[in-house]
């Protein structure tokens, strides 16, 4: 049966099964029980839904940072070269005057510019490593939660998940009444257990 839409086939079989046991569809436990299902049905879709919007803004936060250190390193290009040419702006207004230009004042210029450069790529650099960081913090998992959600994956927890999706009401009724009945409760397995897992 589809958990997402009852086609009329199983809506049939549904009535079949009220009117052979007798239940009266206006009972209000009737309808209680009915909306309990309902809303474990929704609670199952839940999980992955979030996931899907978590992923979203995990990408989203990703695609933003790269986008911000894009344009924070264009601009530190933009003011080197501006910085550069104004420099060199001012040195040929002093060649001007000076037609002599020692190696001395060669050195200072292409020191300058070097500074101007290096101090350029460092801010560059820091403002990368630091959106990296931030989308690596944004998307990391602890190693426990990896593990649990490996394990979830696994046919295991996959077959733990609908052993529990089956058999809900059951335990529940047993957690309830714990004390009476001295931790024994019986589920059903029927479909579960295979040749295979039983070697």
């Amino acid at each position: 049966m589809n958990t997402t839409q009852i086609d009329n086939t199983d809506k049939d079989q549904l009535q079949k099964y009220i009117v052979q046991m007798g239940i009266d569809v206006n009972d209000p436990i009737f309808n209680v029980y009915a909306q309990i299902g309902e809303t474990q049905t929704l609670l199952q879709r839940l999980p992955k839904e979030i996931s899907d919007i978590v992923g979203g803004w995990n990408e989203m936060v990703d695609q933003k940072l790269k986008f911000a250190s894009h344009v924070a390193l264009q601009e530190q290009e933009t003011a080197i070269a501006k910085a550069a040419k104004d420099l060199i702006k001012s040195t040929k207004a002093s060649m001007s005057v000076s037609f002599s230009l020692s190696n001395f004042k060669l050195a200072q210029v292409a020191g300058a510019i070097g500074i101007v450069l290096a101090l350029g790529v460092g801010i560059g650099a820091f403002v990368f490593s630091l959106a990296h960081n931030n989308s690596q913090k944004a998307s990391s998992l602890s190693k426990s939660d990896a593990q649990l959600l490996e394990w979830a994956r696994s046919k295991e927890g996959k077959i733990a998940r609908e052993l529990y999706s089956k058999n809900s009401a059951i335990i529940n009724g047993c957690a309830a009444n714990s004390p009476k009945l001295k931790g024994i409760c019986l589920i059903d397995i029927n479909g579960f257990v295979t040749k295979e897992s039983k070697k």
